[in-house]
């Protein structure tokens, strides 16, 4: 479940106010997926291999994910 706390500290560090969802499914591959939610539209935000977000992988996929949640705003 690291992978979803380092996905939702980014989301909460971008945006404090976010309301953020972790939603687990055991299927491999292990991929994390970032959404937007706006009156009810769900739209990818980001998409990609858990071991990014692990910290023994020096986190390499939170650069990207901030990058895309930055156009967000």
């Amino acid at each position: 479940m690291q992978e979803g706390r380092a996905a939702s500290a980014v989301v909460k560090e971008m945006f404090p106010d976010a309301e953020v969802q972790v939603v687990r499914l055991n299927s491999y591959p292990i991929k994390v997926s970032i959404y937007q939610i706006t009156d009810g539209v769900k739209s990818l935000v980001w998409s990609g291999d858990q071991r990014g977000l692990f910290g023994k992988y020096n986190h390499r996929a939170i650069p990207e994910i901030k990058q895309k949640l930055s156009a967000l705003k």
